[in-house]
């Protein structure tokens, strides 16, 4: 059965800062929020694709809190305007299409 997950959007915000997260928080902000939640998105994706670096350091941070959490990423904001992407876009709406059954 699938599960629906809950979580934030981003963990790095100025204002959350002893609302969200205490002040002055000694850990990283995902690993915090990682022991209430299950998923994060990662805005930074939306900018440019991630360093496998970051993504590494980042999954680290939160498998000791909570070994069944998830990170979902942004979609990369060119991904939307670069004509792959509209190929791929009008392709997929194609494929949607009703199809009549071959009778052979």
């Amino acid at each position: 059965m699938d599960a629906i997950r809950i979580g934030t959007a981003g963990w790095s915000y100025k204002d959350w800062e002893g609302i969200v997260y205490p002040a002055r928080l000694k850990q990283h902000p995902a690993e915090y929020l990682a022991r209430y939640f299950d998923v994060i998105e990662i805005n930074t994706s939306f900018y440019g694709p991630i360093k496998p670096a970051l993504g590494k350091l980042w999954s680290g941070k939160v498998a000791g809190v909570n070994p069944d959490f998830k990170f979902t990423a942004k979609l990369y904001r060119r991904s939307r305007t670069r004509p792959a992407a509209r190929c791929s876009r009008r392709r997929l709406q194609r494929s949607r299409r009703p199809r009549k059954m071959s009778t052979r």
